[in-house]
Parts: structure tokens; C-alpha cells; sequence
């Protein structure tokens, strides 16, 4: 087992917050790659010393941080804006890492631990990092409340009087069998204990979204399984592994073990199956999958088939679309966006246009409200944050052009 001292530092935010966290420099003169830890809910990197240890890689460069409201990072204990925000931190965070130790992303390995593997999982599904691969323990895809309707109850409160904060009631007993680190956990002044409920509620909705599209994942994956969990179903996690698209992947379930899988008394196990797939995915060349065939194999192509397959003459979803066509009818008559969408496609300029613009109109308040609601819909919400992105990317490109003093030219191809 090697032994490194951490060097403490702090990065900047995409939203401009300070986070701290946790380097472990490369025992040998030249990293073979970085590891990028993230810890469990409630905790904080310090809680990861003994693990960054036991896995003993000395050639690598290991970091941890403190999520923002956990640890040494600032923040109410246990809240982040949105579970948005905490994936923007991880990007930020990565990029840090890129820009600050000259690594890139195909020189990094994601390992998370319960809601630090959500966070990963959901990283690697919304920004596609091309990275050498991910661990995942126990990932908190399903937390166990145990109370009947918990969810429907929190969001309801929520909606009345706004976000608020609900304590873990997690024992250090139930996490681990391991004495030493049930002692440390409950003497431990920074485990936070608070826990936002927007957060709650944002992990649980990522984990349904990332499981449902699994198959979009196609970086290498292991998954460690803790067989005897008290906080976190273990089925969600099965499904996410069933579905992946990752081509390397790996499934290890550990019998009797509880929640904390790098933390448990026999910790060995699933340490060393993460070190020799760390190991062997740094040993073989990055993997980029070809997408050039996308629209004719894989996921997508079985989902666009059952799409446009005719339903059944008698069934609940040909109920159901019937019903949403009445209702886009119906709403023609007194949205202006509904209607524009039938006058010029639903996925033309004109619609687009008036998407841009935000600004519900339409015959009388009902229609108005209509409008509203249609604006509202998630993809036109996505359509308009997508827009953000280009020209942020845009204006980015233009100036790095202009720093390296090239002429600028800007071609619309679809104008």
C-alpha cells in the first residue's frame, strides 16, 4: 500500500462558486492518468483518505472535492440550486483538472459512491466526456424512504411552500459492518447531515432519466453492487447495467454488504476488482464508438421502429395519442403557438421562431394559459437552453479566432 499526502486546493465554478477539494500527486514523475472520486451524499472527501490508499495506484493523480454544501465547500448544508448545477460542478471540476494538470479527458477514470455515482452516471449521460471509464458503487438510483407516497408527499410540500430541508435518517450501523468507520462517521463534524429537498427530489428524477437511456452510455463501466443495502434498492441498478450501451462492462455483486461498498469490513473485494478495471482500461486504447451507423443499428434505430409501429386497434397508448391530438386540435383554436405549429410544422423555422420569442399568446386568457403550457413543454424548454449553448459556443470560438488572429466568417448552412 503506497502512502501520498493530499494538497488542498480550491476551483471556480461555472456559476462562479469556490469548491474545495483533495489532490493526491503521482508517486512516479509522470501520471499515467487522473482519478476523479466522488463521495457519497452527506460526506466529503476526507472521508475517501483511507480508499485513495487502499487502492494503491501510485501512478496515478487521484482528486476528490467537497460537493458544494458538503465539507470544506461553501453552501447551505446539503443544497445545490439543482441537480443541473451539481452536473455543470462536475464539468467544472473535470475541466479544472484538464486545464490546471495538463490531463485530458481520455486520461481520466470517474469512481463514484452512492449519490457521487448518480452524479457520474448522469455526467457521463448529459456531457458525453469521452473518459476513459467510470466505477460506480452503489449507486443511490432508488433511496429507500420507507414511508408510503414519500416522494408524491415531498413534492406536494414543495410546491406549497417552496424548497426546504429534510434530515438523513441514516445510522452509521446501517452503512457499514466495519466498527472503525461507524465510529468515524458519527464523530465526523462535517458529515451533513441536511439534505435539500429539491436536491432529493432532482437525484431521484436524473436516476429515472438515466436508467430509462442507459443504452446511450457507451463509456467503459464497472458497477459494484452492495447485495444487502438498507438505503438504496439494488434492482434500479440492474436495470441501468442490463440497458448500457457500453461495450466494456462489468457487473460485481457483493454479498451481505452494506451500503458504504468501499467502506465495508471486507472493502478488499470490491477495491480490488475497481483497481484491476482501472488498471486494464488504462492499459487498452481509449474506445470511441462509431455513431455513423446509428440510424440504421442500436437503440435509437429499435426506438424510432416501435415509435412508428401502428398500435394495436384496442389499447391504452392509441387512447392516449388520441386523446393528445384532440387536445393539440382543441388548443389550435386559441394558442397561437398550437396553431402555428399546425399552419408551418411543428418543427419548422416559423415554430422555432416563435419558441425563441417566449412570449404566450392566444384568444383570451384561456388560450394565453394554453400557450403558456405549451412553451412550457420540456422540449421547447430544451430547444431554448440549446440556443444558449450555440451561442456561448459561438461567441467562445469567435474570440479564440480572433486571439489567434484569423479572419472570422460565420456560414448559416440551414439558411
Amino acid at each position: 500500500m503506497n502512502s501520498r499526502t493530499a494538497v488542498e486546493n480550491t476551483f471556480i465554478t461555472h456559476d462562479g462558486e469556490e469548491l474545495f477539494y483533495r489532490k493526491w500527486p503521482s508517486l512516479s514523475n509522470k501520471a499515467k492518468g487522473a482519478i476523479v472520486i466522488f463521495h457519497r451524499g452527506h460526506e466529503h472527501s476526507g472521508r475517501l483518505i483511507k480508499l485513495v490508499h487502499e487502492l494503491n495506484l501510485p501512478n496515478f493523480e487521484i482528486f476528490a472535492w467537497d460537493a458544494r454544501g458538503h465539507g470544506l465547500s461553501p453552501g447551505k448544508r446539503g443544497y445545490s440550486p439543482g441537480i443541473a448545477t451539481s452536473l455543470a460542478d462536475v464539468q467544472s471540476f473535470v475541466d479544472h483538472i484538464c486545464e490546471s494538470y495538463g490531463f485530458t479527458p481520455e486520461d481520466i477514470m470517474v469512481v463514484g459512491q452512492s449519490v457521487g455515482a448518480v452524479l457520474a452516471a448522469g455526467w457521463v449521460h448529459d456531457y458525453a466526456p469521452n473518459i476513459r471509464g467510470m466505477v460506480l458503487a452503489s449507486p443511490a438510483f432508488h433511496i429507500k424512504l420507507y414511508m408510503p407516497f414519500a416522494r408524491t408527499g415531498l413534492r406536494l410540500a414543495q410546491a406549497i411552500k417552496g424548497n426546504f430541508f429534510v434530515n438523513s435518517y441514516v445510522k452509521a450501523k446501517y452503512l457499514t459492518h466495519d466498527k472503525e468507520r461507524i465510529a468515524s462517521y458519527e464523530n465526523d463534524p462535517l458529515i451533513a447531515r441536511p439534505i435539500s429537498v429539491n436536491m432529493l427530489l432532482g437525484i431521484h428524477d436524473l436516476s429515472r432519466r438515466i436508467i430509462k437511456d442507459a443504452a446511450a452510455i457507451n463509456v467503459p463501466t464497472q458497477l459494484l453492487v452492495s447485495q444487502k443495502d438498507w438505503v438504496v434498492y439494488c434492482e434500479p441498478q440492474h436495470k441501468f447495467f442490463e440497458r448500457l450501451g457500453s461495450h466494456t462492462k462489468e457487473r460485481h455483486v457483493f454479498k451481505g454488504f452494506y451500503h458504504d461498498t468501499f467502506g465495508e469490513k471486507d472493502r478488499k473485494l470490491p477495491i480490488d476488482r475497481a483497481r484491476a478495471f482501472i488498471v486494464n482500461r488504462f492499459e487498452e486504447p481509449v474506445q470511441r464508438p462509431n455513431l455513423l451507423d446509428a440510424d440504421k443499428y442500436g437503440s435509437t434505430r429499435i426506438e424510432a421502429e416501435k415509435l412508428a409501429s401502428p398500435f394495436p386497434t384496442v389499447s391504452l397508448r392509441r387512447l392516449y395519442w388520441g386523446v393528445v391530438r384532440l387536445g393539440l386540435k382543441f388548443g389550435g383554436w386559441f394558442s397561437k403557438g398550437i396553431r402555428t405549429g399546425h399552419k408551418a410544422g411543428f418543427d419548422s423555422g416559423a415554430m422555432l421562431d416563435y419558441v425563441y420569442q417566449n412570449k404566450p399568446r392566444g384568444l383570451t386568457p384561456v388560450g394565453r394559459m394554453i400557450d403558456r403550457n405549451y412553451l412550457n413543454s420540456i422540449g421547447w424548454k430544451g430547444i431554448r437552453q440549446r440556443k444558449i449553448h450555440i451561442e456561448e459556443l459561438l461567441d467562445q470560438t469567435i474570440k479564440q479566432v480572433r486571439n489567434d488572429g484569423a479572419p472570422v466568417h460565420i456560414a448559416d448552412i440551414a439558411a
